[in-house]
């Protein structure tokens, strides 16, 4: 069964990468690409279509939390903490969830994200 998800993946960033080349001003499409890509474990560049989408919606704290995962998976801290503090300044507010994401990991012992989690009271 993981060899025919791992292919319905594959097939969906084949599909979904041909549909921002014909329409890049689709959001939909780049949201659904970077979710195609986080899981066939591309996270730099589901980091990248995430953020064609925060051109649609700068504001929206899960997406800006979900580019967080992304930078943080791809090693990009300082991007990381930087989407995540604005998830955080813009209304996410899953506290137990921030702390227990495994995407997050690479940052936990960051200084900056302590500062962030504290923001969550």
């Amino acid at each position: 069964m993981e060899g025919l998800a791992q292919h319905r993946t594959a097939e969906a960033v084949t599909t979904l990468e041909r549909a921002v080349e014909v329409a890049p001003g689709n959001g939909w499409a780049w949201h659904s690409l970077a979710y195609a890509y986080m899981e066939s474990k591309q996270p730099a560049k589901a980091a990248t279509s995430f953020e064609r989408v925060l051109v649609y919606a700068p504001h929206n704290a899960n997406l800006l939390y979900n580019t967080a995962c992304a930078h943080a998976l791809a090693g990009n801290k300082d991007k990381a903490l930087e989407m995540l503090d604005r998830a955080v300044a813009d209304g996410f507010k899953d506290k137990a969830g921030l702390t227990a994401d495994p995407d997050l990991a690479s940052i936990r012992s960051d200084p900056r994200y302590l500062e962030i989690v504290k923001k969550l009271g």
